[in-house]
Order: structure tokens, then sequence, then C-alpha cells
């Protein structure tokens, strides 16, 4: 399996995404996410280009389809809480 599968797999796998920090896969799978309508939570201040994400998305969303919002948080614990609130019963 590829990069691009993998991260397919596992974004459709998931109920939410917490980006806590990474290079460019982790910013494609924070793209992806998007793309999937999944929820997504991008923690701020860490010191990896993930941060600059929040350049693209000055809105709350990466683009014009506003597929879904786009939480940006710079506490670990406040990524965790909101996490939660997505959970699916």
């Amino acid at each position: 399996m590829d990069f691009a599968e993998r991260s397919a797999v596992m974004i459709n796998s998931a109920d939410v995404l917490v980006v806590l920090g990474g290079g460019i896969g982790t910013m494609v799978e924070a793209l992806m996410a998007y793309d999937y309508g999944k929820p997504l939570i991008i923690l701020t201040d860490t010191g990896y280009a993930s941060d600059r994400l929040e350049l693209l998305a000055k809105d709350g969303y990466f683009d014009h389809k506003k597929i879904v919002k786009v939480h940006f948080v710079n506490n670990p614990k406040e990524a965790v809480k909101l996490a939660l609130s997505f959970k699916k019963d």
C-alpha cells in the first residue's frame, strides 16, 4: 500500500482527524479529511509546517465548497475536548 492508499484508509476509518503537527504528509491528510467531510481539528503553534494550514482556512474552510468547518486550537486538551464532541454514538 502506498502513502495515498494508507492515508485514505486511515481517514475513512476515522470519526474525526486531529492534526498534532507535521509536514507535507500530514497536511495532505488534513486536506483529504476535509474533502471527505470528516471533522478536522488542527493544533497550532507546534512549530511544524502544518501550522500554516491556518493560512489556507482564514474563514474556517479550505475552499469555496465549505465542506466541513476546520477548527484551529492551540491547546492539546482543547483539541481532545473538541474531538470528543464529534463522537458518533
